[in-house]
């Protein structure tokens, strides 16, 4: 059984720590020897850290990882109360078709066995989890 490891790291909300992100999540990935995980760990990150950069209120990015024998676990926390939603094609094609955004968290629940989000004092923290398994059923939970 593997040993439980954790990791924290603060960004500031600004678009180049998305790319510091990404760094750090392929980073956790090989130190922890979860390189199966390491494309959708760094796709995850990249979308959540981007919806927290782009929508999120205050001034830092929050990130943390945590992994146990059975999943890692990724939190994003920015001071924000915007809660975040999965656009649906019939969502999206109101907004206009050509949209490039919107489609974040719909990678996000692609890419993890779940997800949601939870209020905080001040913001929230947007979540996913990962099985260490590749068969195991994907499926998720918003707030």
């Amino acid at each position: 059984m593997s040993k439980e490891r954790q990791s924290r790291a603060r960004y500031q909300k600004a678009t180049s720590s998305v790319k510091a992100a990404r760094r750090r999540a392929g980073q956790i990935a090989a130190e922890w020897d979860i390189e199966s995980l390491r494309d959708d760990l760094v796709l995850v990150v990249s979308e959540m850290v981007t919806n927290a950069v782009v929508h999120g209120g205050g001034r830092q990015v929050g990130v943390s990882y945590s992994l146990n024998a059975f999943r890692l676990r990724v939190e994003v926390r920015d001071a924000g109360r915007w809660v975040p939603a999965v656009f649906t094609r019939k969502r999206r094609r109101r907004r206009g078709s050509l949209q490039e955004d919107g489609r974040g968290l719909l990678i996000v629940q692609e890419c993890s066995s779940r997800w949601g989000c939870k209020r905080l004092v001040i913001g929230k923290a947007v979540w996913c989890e990962m099985d260490r398994s590749a068969a195991s059923p994907k499926h998720h939970a918003t707030c």
